[in-house]
């Protein structure tokens, strides 16, 4: 078993009202990290597509595509059809055990995670892997158009927070209840996204290309700035 008990842990929401950005803004978050694995819970089947990798349909294969390192993606349909929740207690157990085999840093991501977990049942294999994974340099990266929605638990171990236009009350409450402004938040253009770092008060606002930091503190960690479209001729976040 591997432990580090000085990473410093690092889980991201993203989040928005449809069609805002939030998958393209995770995918060139998710591409530009470093880790050995990126682990990733594909229950929609639409990221082996966006990463242009091949997604693990059955659990015999998860083994040998962690053993190679680099991307796992799994789609759960062919193991849980129909139960996405009962395939995602399987990859967030099997994530969990892996990475306490094995050094480095590994990321956990998955979509529209208020579909998994609510905010009175939290899987207890996602609290595991959010509250104890830091020992193992496990960081995550989640999209939720419903944060509030999320179990607290989980929530609570969150560092940073991408909010694109929400109109929802309940959303937008949450947002503010974490330093956002609601009138900002609510008037956001389509593309256009808001960062914050939970832990620093770091704020950075989208515009144009990335991501640039405007009065705010200067000694928060991880201000990252998104990089542009491998095409070169938009915004760097895109529409969903």
């Amino acid at each position: 078993m591997t432990q580090k008990f000085n990473h410093p842990s690092y889980k991201v929401l993203i989040t928005g009202t449809a069609g805002t950005g939030k998958t393209t803004l995770f995918e060139k978050l998710v591409r530009a990290e470093k880790a050995q694995w990126k682990f990733v819970f594909d229950h929609q089947g639409e990221f082996a597509g966006r990463f242009r990798v091949p997604s693990v349909t059955n659990i015999d294969d998860l083994e040998d595509k962690t053993f190679r390192k680099g991307w796992v993606v799994y789609d759960p349909a062919d193991d849980f059809p129909g139960k996405s929740a009962d395939g995602f207690v399987f990859f967030c157990e099997y994530v969990f055990i892996t990475c306490k085999e094995v050094r480095g840093r590994k990321l956990f991501c998955c979509d529209e995670l208020q579909a998994l977990t609510d905010q009175h049942n939290a899987p207890e294999a996602l609290l595991t892997v959010c509250e104890t994974g830091r020992r193992h340099q496990i960081d995550g990266f989640f999209i939720s158009q419903a944060p509030n929605r999320i179990h607290n638990s989980v929530r609570n171990q969150l560092t940073d927070v991408y909010t694109f236009r929400q109109s929802d009350a309940n959303a937008i409450k949450y947002l503010v209840d974490n330093g956002f402004n609601e009138d900002e938040v609510r008037n956001l253009k389509q593309y256009e996204a808001i960062h914050r770092n939970l832990r620093t008060g770091q704020v950075m606002y989208s515009k144009g290309r990335g991501f640039s930091a405007e009065n705010t503190s200067r000694s928060g960690p991880r201000g990252q700035e998104i990089p542009p479209d491998e095409s070169g001729s938009g915004d760097a976040v895109a529409a969903r």
